[in-house]
Order: C-alpha cells, then structure tokens, then sequence
C-alpha cells in the first residue's frame, strides 16, 4: 500500500514540474505578443513587464506615443554586427495601446 502510494507521489511530482516548466516556457515564447498589449495603458503595460528601454510623448497629452523594450541588444562581432531586436508599442493620443510591432535596427540603403 505505501509502495503504490509513493508511485503514485513520484509520478504526481513529475507531472507537476513538467506542467510547471511546460507553462513557463509558454511565457516566455509569448511575452512579447501583441493581443497581451493591445488595449492596455502604458502604465497597465509597465506594471506589468517593467519600464520602457525607450519612449517617447504625446506634445499634447502629456501621455506616451511609444514604448519600446530592447529584446536583443546590438552585438558588434569578429563575424559581422548584429542589429538590436526591439518590440514597439504605439499609443493613441488617450494613452491606449493600438498597435505593436517587432522589429530591428541598422537599417540602411
């Protein structure tokens, strides 16, 4: 009876870490989804994933136009450079979040 039990335990444990990491991955993958920052304030937004990396404000409201987060920052290799990778939030002149966008820098022509 103890024996079964503390199967039963060993494989409850299991199926619990692997949930665990299962969800945390899945965070991790989406943190940087539009849907999760669409209708959202920048101060909602902020609470939530921390303060922006760069932003900029409405002349007229006083509230932000954009926000940025930096999710690769720029490396200069032996190999070549790699541009930074960055996700964009624009906000409407009410502060709300309307559209986002990832993208990255050193664009040139």
């Amino acid at each position: 009876m103890i024996k079964s039990l503390k199967k039963i335990l060993f494989v409850l444990i299991i199926v619990v870490l692997i949930g665990a990491l299962v969800y945390i991955a899945y965070k991790h993958i989406n943190r940087y989804n539009s849907d999760n920052f669409i209708g959202l304030t920048a101060e909602e937004i902020i609470d939530h994933y921390g303060e922006f990396d760069r932003y900029s404000f409405w002349d007229s409201t006083g509230h932000y136009r954009t926000g940025v987060y930096v999710i690769k920052p720029k490396r200069v290799g032996f190999l070549g450079t790699h541009y930074e990778e960055y996700f964009a939030i624009r906000f409407d002149e009410n502060g709300i979040a309307y559209e986002c966008f990832h993208d990255t820098g050193g664009k040139g022509g």
